[in-house]
């Protein structure tokens, strides 16, 4: 595939129109044009819809796309760095999050690093268990933050542990579960829960208690990562919402909801994992250190 055309591709997608993208880069359309067809070609699909307004990404194209514009911007900024001392210019460190409500708990850990080094800049990637091990093998993210389960024995991988993610099962204040002690899985199940995407990994025992029974499938979860969505249907129905110990410890959410008392404890070991054949940049050293200094609770 020839580079040069897949920039003009890129400058398409940028600028939402061959003509504005021809503008740009002071080429006739037809040149932009030409190139977008080979490039098509070459993949074997279309990257836009054609309209009179312009072109719109097509759902192949998108991810096609935004894979090559993140190549772009690197080669960019290898050439800006060319000659010059690392310690002068910002590096970009992408790093992915799973399950996507994980993110929102990476705050202190994240605030700490951009005090400590002010010339990191990070892009997160909220992403499934299977996308973001997909990503990590690319190169098209540099650290991963996910439970342990997956990357155990995977050769592929390093893993550095973060710290103990323990799971809290919330309700709202006038719930009828709060007047019993002792709950088991199956007691739980007599009302819908709430989980994150990929939250059965965070559930594991739980879920294999139930399963066990025959009592529930997957599919009979909620699966919402919004937190704020998530809290406002606790406070209307009688759904289980799944929150880490921390977060369910906190003072904005103890004034709204109760914490179930349970005769199971519900912990996942999270680790950040990057590729195993490339020493790990200092800007990801630098990451993982500050999650775990600050590990996210």
């Amino acid at each position: 595939m020839n580079l040069q055309k897949l920039k003009y591709v890129v400058k398409v997608a940028r600028h939402g129109s061959v003509t504005a993208a021809a503008d740009s880069l002071g080429l006739s359309q037809s040149v932009v044009t030409r190139a977008l067809a080979d490039i098509e070609q070459d993949l074997g699909y279309a990257l836009f819809y054609r309209h009179a307004r312009g072109m719109v990404e097509t759902e192949e194209g998108r991810v096609f796309l935004d894979r090559a514009s993140r190549i772009f911007t690197d080669i960019d900024a290898l050439i800006e760095d060319t000659g010059h001392s690392t310690q002068d210019h910002a590096e970009i460190l992408r790093f992915g999050v799973c399950p996507p409500s994980l993110e929102g708990l990476l705050n202190r850990a994240l605030s700490r690093l951009i005090q400590n080094h002010p010339l990191i800049r990070l892009q997160s990637q909220a992403v499934s268990l299977p996308e973001g091990v997909e990503r990590l093998r690319r190169g098209d993210i540099d650290v991963f933050v996910a439970p342990n389960q997956r990357f155990e024995k995977d050769p592929d991988f390093k893993v550095e542990p973060v710290g103990e993610f323990k799971v809290s099962f919330c309700v709202n204040k006038a719930h009828p579960l709060l007047k019993r002690t002792g709950l088991a899985p199956e007691d739980l199940m007599e009302y819908p829960m709430i989980l994150p995407r990929s939250g059965e990994l965070f559930v594991n025992s739980f879920l294999r208690a139930i399963r066990e029974s025959g009592r529930i499938q997957e599919k009979a979860f909620h699966i919402l990562d919004n937190v704020q969505i998530i809290q406002n249907i606790l406070l209307e129905t009688d759904c289980i919402g799944t929150f880490s110990q921390g977060y369910a410890s906190s003072q904005a959410i103890k004034k709204q909801f109760s914490i179930l008392q349970t005769n199971f404890q519900e912990s996942v070991e999270l680790v950040c994992v990057y590729r195993a054949k490339w020493l790990p940049k200092q800007s990801v050293r630098s990451f993982i250190a500050a999650i775990q200094a600050c590990p996210p609770q």
